[in-house]
């Protein structure tokens, strides 16, 4: 199990959602489905670079508790910021914990 002290930030799980606009025409929304305490287990900030020297994607992973509603087709929020989610996955098929692993690019 993980520690409560080690939960120290907040990460909200989105969902994509289809809706149709006064037009009937379809529109991708991020819904919020949920807010939960995470661990940051990267120490150090992982970025890549491209040719002109900006940076194009930034990679976290992050530990949260388990839960049976996250999928890697989904989205998630940290600090004002879009992670797309890589992978999520049980460790050790315990459902006791979810490593997640999250790219935002930039």
């Amino acid at each position: 199990m993980i520690a409560a002290r080690f939960m120290r930030h907040r990460i909200t799980i989105n969902e994509l959602s289809i809706t149709e606009n006064d037009y009937g025409e379809k529109i991708e929304t991020e819904v919020p489905l949920f807010t939960i305490s995470a661990e940051i287990i990267d120490s150090e900030k992982s970025v890549s670079i491209n040719a002109d020297g900006g940076d194009i994607a930034d990679a976290k992973s992050f530990r949260v508790r388990y839960n049976k509603k996250i999928t890697p087709r989904q989205t998630l929020t940290y600090k004002g910021v879009k992670y797309e989610i890589d992978s999520a996955e049980n460790v050790k098929g315990l459902n006791k914990e979810i490593i997640i692993n999250a790219i935002s690019y930039l």
